[in-house]
């Protein structure tokens, strides 16, 4: 607006030459700006660019078939099972059937991610042929597979995912219900509900009450959220059907339970 006004002043007082110089002037002015600001803006796009390569791409991929879930047993101790070997005088009752449901994530990036979480921030219930919110269960974050220890149910947080490593984190198990001493379910109502029958047990990172991640049978929606440092989160959903049915072969991926994703990324961040 100035650089017009300022123009149209010179035309009002100078003659015609000095207005035609005025005006090549501006244009040459005008052109240099133009030229200026489009290599500001091709220089962000290409440092923006190159942020991007330099970040970690993380990515899930999940199904209820081995490697990602198989059949295995566990030795278990007032209702936690844990991976510890019993000794030859403990029952042999200890041990118990059980199916191990696992995704698998991925950095496809160029730079470890860091911190890495896998939050499950949502379960919804299929009920009258739609999904609703299980307005009772608080989001925590999945664990590790293959880091539990005796203090804990596993690790939360993965310190580092390098480039094209995978690792799988446990999403949920389900232990043979004709074990003895397995219970999840401190509430005595809730001890004889599920008595006797398949439970499946969300593997997070807190399993006291309300007990909100033990699972009667149904077919479920699952809400994650992959995050790490320095990084947009990135988001997936999966179904996980779970029949209420015990196998004690393999049968049980397929028949008991399935799990799978139900579509590609849904937020930010892939």
């Amino acid at each position: 607006m100035v650089a017009a006004e300022w123009l149209q002043a010179i035309r009002t007082m100078e003659p015609a030459w000095v207005q035609a110089i005025a005006t090549v002037v501006l244009v040459g002015v005008t052109w240099c700006y133009v030229r200026h600001t489009a290599k500001i803006v091709d220089i962000e796009r290409e440092r923006e660019h190159q942020a991007r390569a330099r970040r970690p791409k993380l990515d899930m991929t999940a199904s209820g078939r081995p490697p990602d879930s198989f059949l295995w047993k566990v030795y278990t101790e007032d209702g936690r099972g844990h991976h510890d070997t019993p000794s030859k005088d403990e029952p042999r009752r200890d041990w118990a059937g059980c199916c191990w449901l696992r995704a698998l994530v991925s950095n496809k990036g160029k730079v470890s991610a860091e911190k890495v979480e896998v939050y499950l921030t949502e379960l919804h219930r299929h009920e009258n042929g739609s999904y609703v919110p299980v307005s009772s269960f608080a989001p925590r974050r999945l664990v590790w597979a293959n880091t539990k220890t005796s203090e804990s149910r596993g690790e939360s947080v993965l310190p580092s995912l390098h480039p094209g490593v995978d690792r799988y984190c446990d999403v949920g198990r389900i232990v043979d219900p004709a074990m003895e001493r397995w219970q999840f379910f401190r509430n005595p109502s809730d001890k004889a509900r599920c008595q006797g029958k398949p439970v499946l047990e969300l593997c997070v990172d807190w399993d006291g009450p309300p007990f909100d991640h033990a699972l009667e049978p149904g077919r479920y929606r699952l809400l994650l959220m992959l995050s790490c440092a320095d990084n947009p989160p990135v988001r997936r959903e999966m179904e996980l059907h779970f029949t209420g049915a015990w196998y004690e072969d393999e049968r049980m991926l397929g028949q008991g339970v399935t799990l799978e994703l139900v579509d590609g990324a849904v937020g930010s961040g892939s």
